[in-house]
């Protein structure tokens, strides 16, 4: 490998197959992970053979893939879910949307959010088994998130033929995509698979136990370049303590943990690595195992000491160059909370070699190993919905692959390890506990191999707070929440299943005078509320769809769903906003046809939009992250941050009130008798349509004389007043107060949208942001005001913000705010 190349080993989740040929190194000799429990002494290698040349060993699944049953999934931001694997994106049949060969230097996008058993929001990252195979030619994968630079990292390295499957922890863009980058010569071609096995809630992670992933890696240990320890190799069976805490965006105390990659490269002998914390005895487990000649590394969860630091040991007789790379981290502290993770020192819970964990002598290469890992390794006897193992073959006579999942669950159509004969293959995997804490650890392959699985931690379980996986019942006096907390699904203590948006009543399964009833998700699909005695009061009638969930989505709907289908919904929608109530940042209303949202936006602005997110009305209140909306006892509703109001719709005197999303898509605060009080072009001075009406001041200036349209203008918007001096200045510099300006020589023009009228609006952009209350007509000034400011305060966030006037500001010339999009 390249030293180029080499700069670009990062965030990689799990062992990589040895790396074949020309600059990626020959293969070679591997040792295999420690036999024995008392010492991590090496055990005689196994020679390696030519990489694989196809993809027979990974299973090749049709788009409809296995349904997943999924653990307690916890609340708090940062608490870790865990899912039976998924396949959300393979190009050779096209699963993901993507389908064919790819061109090596060029990235793929994958949609994860509401795919696979992950919710469609409230998710920082996702855990995903990446896989490349049929490469023509060596080369790395980098993966992130979807709309932010491409990662300077890796995920997987692979020569020419090889399948190699790494595990990856991978942030989530705002379009609910990954994208991966893949390298290579322009020449080259390649396959990509990606399996989805868990993800992260999104939040400032402050609980004990919750996960904190990076918004990219960061490097603190690179013996090739002296950082974090001496510029020169590690010698054989030598080690390198490293300190975590303090660096890389890893906090300087209170941490428990680390998620990090580890990787080695220019060895010299074959060996195995193990990391853990500084001043404790070698673990006798392995993360990682290398031949002579390879770079290959591997993700692990790592307990640091009390003053946050680790060490990795080696045991090959060669030197050889480490790397670490932080992901993530643990947050410090004891915790029951569902969902937070609890990193353990490692532990040997299965080792076919040797008999640990019941499996004893060569196994077949096609079968199955049952593990009880609750009460094992450290991870407690119950309240467990997942634990983190390192799993490695070894000794494979052919080539295969591994499935890792729970017990008592189908096994999923995806695939955690590859593998060619004779090769040693680990890698770090995230598995749900199954029936009686038990996980299986499925093989496809012929001949015969051994299985080693050393246990790094666990999640813990809980009541579901989100959605109900088969098997999960919501208690009597228990609930599901919405990610932003707005709505909540609850079983009553009276027997009534019940969703509610701060205790209005959206729906209801109208079983109450059944107190101690559950709602139950039955394994066979069907969600029923269940008295005490076992009989069944009502049903969604969805039975025959094993392993279908209830997810609780932002909008205020349960959904039954059996992979992406929906079986079932309440069908309810939180269209009003009653007084006394609020939008908190992310909170929404629906109208009763689901056509249009209501949104308060984090950055302190109250939209209103289609269902497809076309802009239909706002406060443009932009710029004050943590505004929240209230409809007032009084009947006004406000936009506030802190105390500090916004905006408002000038309907205080109207007790009870209340806001209402109209099925047309018009915000309209309406009275206690039903009647309208304001909308969105009408304000207690005039209405919209009257804006058309009003003629420019005689007394005013070519600029001044159109004050009282702009005004008027500025109130139907929901603007202030001391908008004026900001909207005189872009009237001035777009046509010079002339409503009948035409530009036909700049590159609007050009494409054939001369901009036209007071400021200067291409006939494109009036369509989209003109009221349907004023003249179709862009040269109307009322409506050229209305559409061109609509459009300035949607794209910058306030009329203040429009780049003519911050460069004027700034002491620069004007700059057209409506110029070739």
């Amino acid at each position: 490998m390249s030293a180029g190349h080499r700069t670009k080993v990062l965030l990689t989740a799990a062992v990589v197959a040895v790396l074949a040929g020309g600059a990626l190194g020959a293969p070679a000799a591997a040792a295999l992970t420690p036999a024995a429990a008392t010492a991590p002494a090496a055990v005689p290698a196994a020679a390696h053979a030519a990489p694989a040349a196809d993809f027979a060993a990974v299973p090749v699944v049709a788009p409809a893939a296995t349904p997943v049953a999924q653990g307690a999934a916890g609340s708090t931001a940062g608490a870790f879910s865990a899912l039976t694997s998924s396949r959300v994106l393979d190009t050779r049949t096209g699963i993901g949307g993507t389908r064919g060969l790819q061109v090596a230097p060029g990235s793929v996008a994958v949609q994860v959010l509401g795919v696979g058993g992950v919710p469609a929001d409230g998710v920082s990252a996702v855990v995903l088994t990446l896989t490349v195979t049929a490469a023509t030619g060596g080369g790395y994968l980098a993966a992130g998130a979807d709309g932010d630079p491409r990662p300077d990292a890796s995920n997987l390295n692979w020569a020419a033929g090889q399948t190699v499957a790494n595990l990856a922890v991978v942030p989530v863009g705002a379009d609910g995509k990954v994208r991966l980058y893949t390298s290579g010569r322009p020449t080259d071609r390649l396959h990509l698979v990606a399996d989805v096995s868990g993800y992260y809630r999104d939040g400032d992670v402050t609980e004990p136990g919750g996960v904190q992933v990076l918004p990219s890696p960061s490097r603190i240990l690179n013996t090739v370049d002296g950082v974090g320890a001496a510029q020169a190799p590690v010698a054989g069976r030598g080690s390198v303590t490293v300190q975590v805490t303090g660096r890389g965006g890893i906090p300087a105390s209170g941490v428990a943990a680390v998620v990090v990659n580890l990787t080695v490269t220019r060895t010299t002998g074959g060996g195995h690595l193990a990391a853990g914390p500084a001043g404790a005895t070698p673990p006798a487990v392995s993360n990682l195992n290398y031949p002579a000649g390879g770079t290959l590394a591997n993700l692990a969860v790592v307990p640091l000491s009390p003053d946050g630091r680790m060490t990795v040991w080696t045991t090959g007789a060669g030197t050889l160059h480490l790397l670490a790379d932080v992901a993530g981290y643990v947050v410090a502290g004891s915790t029951t909370l569902t969902g937070s993770v609890q990193p353990v020192l490692p532990a040997r819970v299965l080792d076919s070699r040797t008999g640990v964990g019941g499996a004893g002598g060569p196994l077949a290469g096609t079968g199955a190993v049952r593990l009880k890992v609750t009460g094992a390794g450290g991870v407690p006897a119950s309240g467990v919905s997942a634990v983190a193992l390192v799993v490695t073959v070894t000794a494979p006579t052919s080539a295969g692959y591994l499935v890792a999942g729970p017990d008592g669950v189908a096994v999923a159509n995806a695939s955690n390890l590859n593998w060619s004969p004779g090769q040693t293959v680990s890698n770090l995997v995230l598995v749900p506990v199954g029936t009686n804490g038990t996980v299986r650890l499925t093989t496809r392959a012929g001949g015969t191999l051994h299985l080693v699985a050393d246990v790094a931690g666990f999640v813990l379980s809980g009541p579901p707070t989100r959605a109900l996986a088969p098997g999960q019942a919501i208690s009597s006096g228990s609930a599901l929440t919405s990610p932003s907390g707005q709505f909540s699904l609850s079983m009553q203590t009276d027997g009534d299943l019940v969703m509610t948006a701060q205790g209005s009543r959206l729906w209801h399964s109208n079983t109450d005078g059944n107190p101690g009833a559950v709602a139950l998700l039955q394994t066979d699909g069907d969600l029923v509320i269940q008295s005490p005695g076992g009989g069944v009061l009502w049903a969604s009638g969805t039975a025959g769809h094993p392993w279908s969930d209830l997810t609780l989505g932002s909008d205020g709907t349960a959904a039954l769903r059996a992979g992406s289908t929906v079986l079932w919904s309440t069908g309810s929608v939180n269209s009003v906003l009653m007084p006394g109530r609020w939008l908190q940042p992310g909170w929404q209303l629906w109208s009763a046809n689901r056509s249009a949202y209501v949104l308060m936006q984090t950055d302190g602005n109250l939209v209103v939009r289609t269902r497809l997110g076309r802009l239909i009305w706002q406060t443009g209140t932009a710029g004050h992250p943590g505004a929240h909306a209230v409809q007032q006892n009084g009947g006004n509703l406000v936009v506030y941050q802190g105390s500090t109001p916004l905006w408002y719709s000038k309907t205080t005197g109207n007790t009870a009130a209340r806001t209402v999303l109209q099925t047309d898509g018009r915000l309209t605060v309406v009275s206690s008798a039903g009647v309208p009080l304001w909308w969105p072009g009408k304000t207690p001075a005039t209405a919209t349509s009257g804006c058309a009406s009003i003629g420019p001041d005689p007394s005013g200036t070519s600029i001044t004389r159109w004050n009282p349209v702009t005004l008027c203008v500025l109130a139907a918007l929901g603007q202030s007043s001391g908008n004026l001096n900001d909207v005189n200045t872009m009237i001035r510099w777009e046509s010079g107060g002339d409503p009948d300006a035409v530009n036909n020589w700049d590159s609007n023009a050009q494409n054939g949208h001369p901009s036209k009228g007071l400021i200067q609006v291409i006939q494109p952009t009036f369509n989209a942001y003109r009221s349907a209350l004023l003249p179709d007509d862009l040269l109307n000034p009322a409506a050229n005001l209305y559409a061109g400011l609509n459009y300035a305060i949607d794209t910058y966030g306030s009329i203040h913000n429009v780049p003519g006037l911050v460069s004027l500001r700034n002491g620069g010339g004007y700059v057209g705010y409506d110029e070739a999009r």
